[in-house]
């Protein structure tokens, strides 16, 4: 099996949640027709909420800065085994690798802080030491972002879990690090800040099919969590703005009934306009140029599926999407681990 295969993941509009199943049907081709050993990749970016299953996770940072990701591997077999982790830098936007990755080992065994990111990095993948059932081995993946990163870049990295040998898919972990926005120069610009994140800025490509900025949050059953939208006229003249914010099921038919495992409330200042919101759309009064309304958009986890939303704003006298005139942030709430 060819390390390009598990290049299909990439952090680009819709494809990106299904990438890591393609992936998984990619390293299954030869596999038995039962794994020998059984395992999962826990990670979690921001907050401290692990999650698994082919997971996805977000973080935001300014040009240069570092950040990190916590990464565990955890046996949930009945039997002690070992482990292949095979850490993709994918890159940017562009597909450029001028991101750095470094991924560091914990403390099984006494290799605490040993640095793996050219084993894990390797044809071969690193080869974790034994891990007894039930118990984990955890890593800390850091991303370097480049010093000439613009805001709203995206840089994007994978990592797969596969049984020594390459026999078997196991598991995914997706990153996605973006840099912090707080201007823009389009007709309309929109400025999501996500628990624990600092700021950043939407993007769409007006088919869908191009990056859109993720915003990835984890939330136990009964959880909530609470976003600030910030929407800017950015135009050369007085508009209102439309804000939306419908279900990724109901946008591309979906399975997943979102309305069954999340509340969603959207207030513009005290007003609570989540029912237009979440349809056909919340219409702002007039904006001057340069001028921005910001709304809050609170969001509690009841029910057990997971699911996404894409929070968007655009100029009321144009038709959305358009990449010139409409910015969409990608909400995921993912399962946590259990």
């Amino acid at each position: 099996m060819s390390r390009s295969v598990a290049r299909l993941v990439r952090g680009v509009g819709v494809g990106l949640a299904a990438s890591a199943v393609v992936a998984a049907g990619a390293f299954s081709a030869t596999a038995s027709a039962a794994p020998v050993v059984s395992g999962s990749l826990l990670q979690h970016g921001a907050g401290s909420v692990l999650m698994a299953n082919n997971s996805l996770a977000s973080e935001v940072g300014t040009a240069g800065s570092t950040v990190s990701y916590a990464v565990k591997v955890k046996n949930t077999g009945s039997a002690a085994a070992q482990y292949v982790v095979m850490l993709f830098p994918i890159g940017d936007d562009n597909g450029n690798n001028d991101s750095k990755y470094s991924m560091l080992q914990g403390g099984l065994n006494g290799l605490l802080g040993k640095n793996i990111t050219a084993a894990a990095t390797s044809d071969a993948g690193y080869t974790t030491p034994a891990i007894q059932p039930g118990k984990e081995l955890a890593f800390t993946l850091r991303v370097t972002i480049p010093k000439a990163g613009l805001p709203g870049d995206l840089y994007s990295s994978g990592i797969y879990l596969v049984t020594t040998g390459e026999n078997d898919f196991l598991d995914s972990a997706i990153q996605e690090t973006e840099i912090t926005a707080t201007k823009g120069t389009s007709a309309i610009d929109e400025f999501m800040t996500a628990p624990g994140q600092a700021s950043v800025r939407g993007m769409l490509d007006a088919d869908f099919s191009g990056s859109v900025t993720l915003a990835a949050v984890p939330l136990n059953v009964g959880a909530t969590a609470n976003f600030t939208d910030k929407l800017a006229n950015d135009s050369t003249s007085a508009a209102p703005m439309t804000f939306s914010m419908p279900s990724l099921s109901a946008t591309f038919g979906g399975a997943v009934d979102c309305a069954s495992n999340y509340t969603v409330t959207v207030k513009s200042g005290s007003t609570n306009v989540s029912a237009l919101a979440m349809s056909t759309g919340y219409t702002t009064p007039v904006l001057a140029p340069k001028h921005t309304v910001s709304l809050t958009i609170t969001i509690k986890r009841i029910g057990n599926a997971p699911c996404d939303y894409i929070g968007g704003g655009w100029l009321a006298t144009t038709t959305a999407p358009s990449s010139q005139h409409s910015e969409v942030v990608w909400l995921s709430f993912p399962n946590a681990a259990s």
